[in-house]
């Protein structure tokens, strides 16, 4: 089998181990909007760092004053990803809808696999105050844990 098949099997078949082993988004240790650690991590610039891999985001920090937020993506992960900025009262982890996350609300986006291997993207938003989800909406990526909460004060 070449290595090119192995790796696309590998992304088919990780995305449900890693729901069925609650790897992933941060989800499972996030209280929800507004409340932890995350409150404390505050970005007085308005930058964002995102890291993106199989299958996690992660933010850095989670907590922007209102205004001008731009998201710094990086792809380090071995296959192409996306980057969508949902406004939402719902936690990341609850927007399921079909095989993905419910979009509505959406705000801004590096759109469908806009973020190959290793491209690094930055992403400008005007942001009012409120609870946001940052999710990866391609095909198994968001079932596979690829969300997490972001609050703006």
């Amino acid at each position: 089998m070449s290595r090119r098949h192995r790796l696309a099997l590998l992304c088919l078949g990780f995305p449900a181990l890693a729901t069925a082993s609650g790897c992933g988004g941060e989800s499972s240790a996030d209280p929800g909007p507004g409340s932890g650690p995350a409150a404390a991590n505050t970005a007085a610039d308005g930058t964002v760092s995102v890291d993106e891999t199989e299958y996690r985001i992660v933010a850095t920090p989670k907590q922007v004053a209102a205004g001008k937020v731009t998201f710094a993506v990086t792809n380090d992960g071995a296959i192409p990803h996306e980057f969508v900025v949902v406004r939402t009262d719902e936690r990341a982890a609850d927007l399921r809808s079909g095989l993905g996350a419910d979009l509505r609300g959406k705000v801004g986006e590096l759109g469908d696999r806009a973020l190959t291997v290793g491209a690094k993207k930055a992403l400008t938003l005007e942001l009012k105050a409120g609870h946001y989800a940052l999710v990866c909406n391609l095909p198994g990526h968001y079932q596979g844990g690829m969300y997490t909460d972001f609050t703006v004060k």
